[in-house]
């Protein structure tokens, strides 16, 4: 592996693992929620909704960047779940589902921070942490794709079908006939047998 895919591998176990921090504490601080109200309009309370959409968050991008390793090491590189079309689809996704889900909850930091001696205000505050963290991970993981492949292999369909690993190792050309989608197969000249009379 060259050091791209390699930086690039180990990002993406590091978004796995961070991710499931994020659902773990995420999930904790829902469930102190929860015993804090006793129940009592849980549902009702502003950052609930927020809470919970972290919490599904994490748990799919945990899924996503736990498989897209495991694909791409022990499945093979030229599988459609890790080509760059498809990381940059789903990183988007999972970026914008995180930038909406944390920013509506930071709104609320002021009150954690406010009653950070309490477990509630603590694991609220490192909710926050651990969602940005990961909110600049995915972004940076989207932004290096899609820049990369861009500025190395142009928009045309071809590259985009590659895993970003494979681009990285041989390039565009190696596994498309230059960049055209096409893959090359090696020709070979047979002779005709002669015609009997």
């Amino acid at each position: 592996m060259g050091l791209s895919s390699t930086i690039h591998t180990g990002l993406f176990a590091f978004a796995g693992f961070w991710s499931l921090l994020v659902w773990t504490v995420t999930a904790g601080f829902r469930a102190k929620i929860a015993d804090n109200t006793r129940g009592i309009n849980y549902y009702n309370n502003p950052y609930t909704n927020s809470v919970n959409a972290i919490l599904a968050w994490g748990l799919i991008s945990m899924f996503y960047f736990i498989a897209h390793v495991v694909v791409l090491l022990f499945v093979s590189s030229a599988n459609i779940f890790v080509s760059v079309i498809f990381d940059v689809a789903a990183l988007a996704f999972l970026w914008l589902f995180g930038i909406v889900s944390v920013g509506i909850l930071s709104q609320w930091g002021g009150i954690f921070a406010d009653y950070s001696g309490t477990s509630a205000g603590s694991l609220g505050s490192a909710v926050l942490g651990l969602g940005w963290i990961l909110v600049l991970t995915q972004m940076g993981l989207l932004a290096w794709e899609t820049i990369s492949t861009l500025i190395h292999h142009g928009a045309s369909f071809g590259p985009w079908r590659s895993s970003f690993h494979d681009l990285n190792e041989g390039g565009s050309s190696a596994r498309f006939g230059g960049g055209s989608g096409i893959t090359s197969e090696p020709k070979t000249a047979t002779a005709q047998a002669p015609l009997s009379v």
